[in-house]
């Protein structure tokens, strides 16, 4: 697992360079990945087009705002909606 190869000199300087939203879903860079880690990160994107950037309920994508962005049915309306 991840414990293991942390002890691999390259995660030793694993670092999270940047998490930002684009398009409604998250984005997560870094300076190293390996298959387990890109593995998570695919994970956390898929799961924040299903969870409303406002509250972390269920939510979808809603790409008929002035942007994109993954809302619940409450804050969507809150929107205008």
């Amino acid at each position: 697992g991840i414990d293991k190869e942390v002890k691999n000199s390259k995660l030793k300087n694993f670092r999270i360079l940047q998490v930002k939203e684009k398009f409604g879903e998250l984005r997560v860079y870094t300076n190293y990945v390996t298959d387990e880690i890109n593995n998570l990160i695919n994970e956390a994107e898929k799961k924040s087009l299903k969870t409303c950037e406002e509250c972390g309920k269920p939510g979808k994508l809603r790409d008929d705002l002035s942007w994109y962005q993954t809302l619940c049915k409450k804050h969507y309306k809150e929107m205008g909606k």
